[in-house]
């Protein structure tokens, strides 16, 4: 390999590793507080809680139009360049840009709760917990975006330390406020102290640590206006695909309102906790490689190879845990939510194959296109999941409920899969390196296996059988 090659894959190797360890621990603290709450409201208060974070979510998404991934890109490019005072300048102004974003979406889903709850998530009397959340709108874009800032910096163990101190406060806090009666408002202002405390810390780290460094009276630094249209014209694209993806999440409960009871959506809300944990395992490897394919000519060999290695790390990485959570779905309920929980193996077991996708380049794609600046090429990916799964999915949970959501996810994301590989291959051609692939699919499936005909065999293994769902 190429020095330039050689130095990217560390770089992207180190971003990974911290992103990865970060959100891993996260995810251990933060499973803790999602269980132990889970249990301790039961599914019909759990779907309510699940139901009164969809709106407050819904406008986290929507206030950043792409700042963040402008911040990762730019960051990146400009600290090879040696221009601190620019870096400077986009980061203080996306701040700016942020918080002004934030501050009406959060006025707006506060005043206008009462419409939000009767004709949106179809509960009238979430109106109180809608406002609630929405506090947590302000503080969780102010976190975001100095977390993207620490990854274009090289410096992602600074995310790492933001994210888990906001899974440490929310955990802590939701076991406490539930257990001292507080109930759903004490779990829902869980969510509003992490995010407090995220934005916070991040904040000061980035001042202390980079900010003064980088705020250099010799350099030139850029605009407001020039700052704004530099990071916004380029990861516009990036942010509406962003954004369809990520309204999906909402979208599910929305559609769930409507065919589904609160216990249904209990049961699925709690197995999507497991897929969360999965998800951690591929998304940060995928954003620490968005600035790692920046800094190769997308024309260039070195990147052909360097999306390869991608494809097979991301799917050595997942596919064998996707196929565990799938045999072990049984038991990892009993353990962790108890017999309450009837359905939610089943849909556990139906949610895991997503990550299946990974040999097709599932979260690899996004972070190749977005690298050598063809956001566009990503937003039509991201099209075909959204249209794909609006089409299928009001049709799908009507006669199935759950478990025809659930395969109008994982068809949409098929489809949309299959787009994006087309393009890499035809396009700019990539290449897969189908031999190894074929052999990480075929040793995972065989472990699985072995795994599967155990719990058979012995006794002591099986937990009590669950109920499918109708």
């Amino acid at each position: 390999m190429s020095n330039d090659l050689i130095s990217v894959t560390r770089d992207s190797a180190r971003g990974s590793f911290f992103l990865v360890a970060g959100n891993i621990l996260s995810a251990v603290i933060q499973a803790v507080g999602v269980f132990l709450l889970a249990r301790m409201l039961g599914p019909d208060l759990y779907g309510v809680y699940t139901l009164s974070l969809v709106i407050p979510m819904l406008f986290m998404r929507l206030v950043d139009f792409g700042v963040n991934q402008g911040l990762i890109k730019f960051s990146a490019s400009l600290k090879v360049k040696g221009e601190s005072g620019k870096i400077a300048s986009l980061v203080r102004n996306g701040l700016l840009f942020k918080l002004f974003i934030s501050l009406a979406f959060s006025c707006f889903a506060i005043l206008s709760s009462d419409f939000l709850a009767i004709y949106i998530v179809n509960r009238p009397g979430l109106a109180f917990y809608i406002r609630l959340a929405s506090l947590s709108i302000i503080f969780y874009a102010i976190s975001d975006t100095t977390i993207s800032a620490f990854i274009g910096l090289d410096c992602t163990e600074y995310s790492a330390l933001t994210i888990n101190v906001q899974a440490l406060a929310k955990s802590i806090l939701s076991i406490l406020l539930v257990a001292l009666g507080f109930s759903l408002a004490g779990a829902i202002t869980n969510a509003v102290a992490g995010a407090i405390a995220s934005a916070f810390l991040g904040l000061t780290i980035l001042h202390l640590k980079f900010y003064k460094t980088l705020s250099d009276p010799k350099e030139n630094g850029i605009g407001s206006k020039e700052s704004l249209k530099t990071i916004v014209g380029y990861s516009f694209p990036i942010y509406l695909s962003a954004l369809l993806i990520q309204s999906i999440t909402q979208l599910q409960g929305i559609i769930l309102s409507m065919y589904a009871s609160d216990a249904d959506i209990g049961n699925f809300k709690a197995p999507s906790n497991f897929i969360t944990l999965l998800s951690l395992l591929i998304a940060p490897t995928a954003t620490a490689l968005f600035p790692a394919f920046s800094k190769l000519d997308k024309n260039s060999s070195e990147i052909k190879k360097f999306f390869a290695l991608s494809v097979k790390y991301v799917t050595l990485l997942i596919v064998p845990a996707s196929m565990a959570m799938i045999i072990f779905a049984q038991q990892l309920n009993q353990i962790i939510y108890g017999p309450e929980y009837v359905s939610a193996p089943a849909y556990l077991m139906l949610q895991a194959p997503i990550f299946l996708l990974a040999g097709l380049g599932y979260q690899v794609l996004n972070s190749f296109f977005n690298g050598i600046n063809e956001a566009t090429t990503t937003l039509k990916i991201c099209l075909t999941t959204f249209l794909v799964f609006i089409f299928l999915s009001p049709i799908l949970t009507m006669q199935f409920s759950v478990p025809g959501l659930i395969i109008a996810l994982i068809a949409s994301n098929f489809a949309a899969m299959l787009y994006g590989a087309y393009k890499a291959k035809t396009i700019f051609k990539v290449g897969y390196s189908c031999k190894t692939l074929l052999l990480i699919y075929v040793a995972a499936t065989l472990s699985a296996l072995a795994a599967f005909l155990t719990l058979q065999i012995i006794p002591f293994l099986t937990m009590p059988k669950f109920v499918a769902p109708p």
